[in-house]
């Protein structure tokens, strides 16, 4: 199979290409100027590159996973930059590919609906934040050109994935960095509730949604489908480690627009993709403490 994938060297981004490459399919990455390969150093002669819409074209892929987007974390990202990496980049590609045949796999994100616990499909959506808002824009474009027949498009709303090669300032690398120094592990609010999917097991739903006979313009929750409060996530971190540090909480040093409760349903994962993570969240957090003590220089890298 011939597959085009954006945001190729990021977190999520980078266990998608070897999973691709692993499995023997043709792989292009398309990239920006501001390209990093660091997180695909072994494999960068098993993929080609496009560093432009109609070079990515010309390959013809029969799949897009279209992953690059701006961040959630740290705050500051100005507007303009969300719209553009987020909007403009998902607009310029749906059109690219209008009349193709390809199938486009957008990564939406739960920060679509805003707050909420056990969101499915049908719920509003809401966004709370720059970022789920033009995430929402995206996903509506994508599904609107799905609905039209122009692309065969899927939706995937990701929660909250974790895993190896996450960005450093992320909860789970941060709480490893800060316990492996010896400092206290700081949070603003123990309280806030998240649905958090090990990143292997987000890997499976993106690779099943390439083949699924899914209806158009599908948008499909990947989540646990379990709240967790994140001070329960910094305990269970610590405990793989063998609890070196303590945690302090901060009250009221939340970001102005953080969101308190946000977790989702996957039943409809379950019946288009056949899909449910089968990583237990203990056994994905040891692993992935267990992934960073192995390579503390990712613990430095923030992007």
């Amino acid at each position: 199979m011939r597959v085009l994938v954006t945001g190729g060297s990021g977190f999520l981004g980078c266990h998608l290409v070897r999973r691709l490459l692993d499995e023997a399919h043709q792989v292009t990455l398309l990239v920006s100027p501001r390209f990093r390969p660091e997180r695909l150093a072994e494999v960068e002669d098993r993929f080609t590159i496009a560093t432009g819409v109609r070079e990515a074209v010309a390959h013809k892929p029969e799949v897009i996973f279209h992953l690059a987007s701006t961040s959630f974390n740290p705050p500051g990202t100005p507007f303009p930059e969300h719209f553009r990496v987020i909007v403009a980049q998902t607009a310029d590609l749906l059109h690219a590919f209008s009349g193709t045949g390809t199938r486009f796999i957008y990564t939406g994100s739960g920060a679509e609906y805003g707050a909420g616990v056990g969101l499915d499909e049908s719920s509003p959506l809401e966004p709370a934040t720059l970022l789920g808002g033009c995430k929402t824009a995206a996903s509506t474009l994508v599904q609107t050109l799905g609905r039209l027949g122009q692309v065969s498009t899927v939706v995937l709303r990701l929660f909250t994935p974790f895993g190896p090669w996450e960005p450093a300032h992320r909860l789970i690398p941060s709480i490893v960095r800060a316990a492996q120094r010896g400092e206290r592990v700081q949070l603003s609010s123990g309280d806030s509730e998240r649905d958090f999917c090990f990143a292997p097991d987000v890997i499976d739903a993106m690779m099943r949604s390439a083949t699924a006979p899914v209806p158009a313009a599908s948008a499909i929750n990947i989540c646990s489908g379990t709240a967790i409060r994140v001070r329960e996530v910094a305990s269970l971190t610590l405990a793989a480690m063998g609890y070196p540090v303590e945690i302090r909480e901060r009250p009221g040093s939340a970001r102005p627009d953080e969101i308190g409760r946000m977790s989702g349903s996957n039943g409809s994962a379950a019946e288009l993709l056949g899909w449910k993570p089968s990583t237990p969240l203990v056994e994905g957090i040891e692993r992935t403490v267990s992934w960073f003590q192995q390579n503390p220089q990712w613990l430095r890298i923030v992007n």
